[in-house]
């Protein structure tokens, strides 16, 4: 059975890259992405049966929580978990 992989960070870049070689590999994968850019929401109609996509923050628990409810109830479980995205916290260029 393929395995089941939370990525965090898949809406471009790194994480959409990482993103493609799992599902490439057969991999189920849940995403935690703040955005749905064309490239995700692309992949996604692609590999209905292999992605679940969350829209969410890393940086918020109950979005983390919801990522991993995601994946046990579409597939029962969790396997491997890429983190990809995250916050730096405080931020001298702060807000």
């Amino acid at each position: 059975m393929s395995p089941v992989i939370i990525l965090t960070g898949a809406s471009r870049g790194l994480g959409l890259s990482i993103l493609q070689l799992l599902l490439n590999a057969n991999a189920r994968v849940v995403t935690l992405s703040r955005s749905k850019p064309d490239g995700l929401v692309k992949l996604q109609e692609e590999y209905k049966d292999q992605l679940e996509v969350v829209q969410g923050d890393v940086a918020l628990i109950e979005d983390n929580a919801k990522v991993v409810k995601a994946a046990v109830d579409r597939w029962g479980g969790v396997d491997g978990v890429v983190i990809n995205a995250g916050t730096i916290e405080p931020s001298a260029y702060g807000s």
